[in-house]
């Protein structure tokens, strides 16, 4: 198991991160859990935009709630 914290107590400002952040299952199964699924909104498969320059409009709904 991968101890990311004693990974980020080593790192070493400018310089990159160490080898399993880039290639860990586990660390990308963290950065999908702590960054991905809880701040990214999914819109459309990259698939859908086949050459350079290409986009896509959408309509979002938002809501927004607070917890105290």
């Amino acid at each position: 198991m991968i101890d990311i914290h004693s990974l980020l107590a080593r790192r070493k400002p400018g310089h990159a991160l160490e080898q399993p952040f880039y290639t860990s299952p586990e660390m990308y199964q963290l950065d999908l859990e702590t960054i991905f699924y809880r701040e990214w909104l999914f819109a459309i498969p990259a698939a859908q935009l086949v050459k350079a320059g290409s986009y896509a409009t959408l309509k979002v709904g938002v809501l927004i709630s607070t917890q105290k």
